[in-house]
């Protein structure tokens, strides 16, 4: 059964309006309004606890993220346990993300293994590893084969990704789609006023594991909700988290 939830302070991301603010422009609105522009439903979504990890121990956020030519409205990642940031480089890059997906994909590789995979010379990659040897999120073997440390492999992680549409929601859905290249989880959000609720739409939408729901200024209501892919997506996604864990861009990664 669909659940209306109340819109709550969520993330609090810093470009959104103050809880105040987001109160007012619901109470000046009745549910029947639809939103005159996207960015008005955007700074709505930015208030809103879609409650999508309920037992991770911080879950962050961030509005309008670029991963390579996709700019989603909202990113949220939920970290099980508790960050800790110290583990990934402060100017982590997505060449020191790029070593961690092949680690935490193939499990244990070699220098030259590394270089080999990413198409980069060696003296790089080894100082990419020295990186990530002094925060500890890499150990080496006896062996000289290089694995992620107990601590890094450890990290439960889910990012979720959400594109927000007036209309056309057949375009919102492609692109969220399109989100899974990085997402473990990904959903369109429209106004209550114009979100399909037809069977096909709905079954469109279930067959190809994206969420649907619709926004009001005063809550929400899950049409769909969301499939959860694959836990390891690949380098794009080892990059958001890395940003998200770091706190790099802190003017727009915001805890809950």
């Amino acid at each position: 059964m669909n659940t209306c939830l109340p819109i709550g302070d969520g993330l609090g991301f810093p470009d959104a309006p103050s809880a105040t603010a987001r109160r007012t422009l619901a109470a000046s609105r009745s549910p029947s309004d639809p939103f005159r522009f996207e960015r008005e439903l955007q700074l709505v979504l930015a208030g809103l606890n879609f409650e999508l990890s309920p037992s991770a121990a911080t879950v962050v956020g961030r509005r309008e993220v670029r991963v390579g030519t996709r700019i989603p409205d909202l990113v949220y990642v939920s970290f099980q346990p508790r960050i800790v940031r110290d583990l990934w480089p402060k100017r982590a890059s997505y060449r020191h993300a790029h070593v961690l997906w092949l680690l935490r994909r193939d499990g244990a590789l070699k220098e030259e293994a590394i270089a080999s995979k990413t198409y980069s010379r060696l003296d790089r990659v080894r100082s990419l590893v020295g990186d990530l040897l002094k925060t500890g999120a890499v150990v080496c073997q006896e062996s000289g084969y290089l694995t992620l440390s107990q601590a890094m492999a450890g990290i439960s992680v889910e990012i979720y990704a959400v594109e927000a549409k007036l209309q056309r929601w057949r375009q919102a859905l492609n692109q969220a789609e399109s989100y899974l290249s990085f997402a473990h989880q990904a959903f369109v959000a429209m106004d209550a006023t114009a979100t399909p609720r037809t069977q096909a739409v709905i079954t469109e939408f279930e067959s190809r594991g994206i969420g649907l729901i619709a926004v009001e200024p005063h809550s929400f209501e899950w049409v769909v909700r969301p499939t959860k892919h694959g836990q390891n997506v690949g380098p794009e996604s080892e990059y958001v988290i890395a940003s998200a864990a770091t706190g790099a861009f802190q003017t727009w990664w915001s805890s809950r």
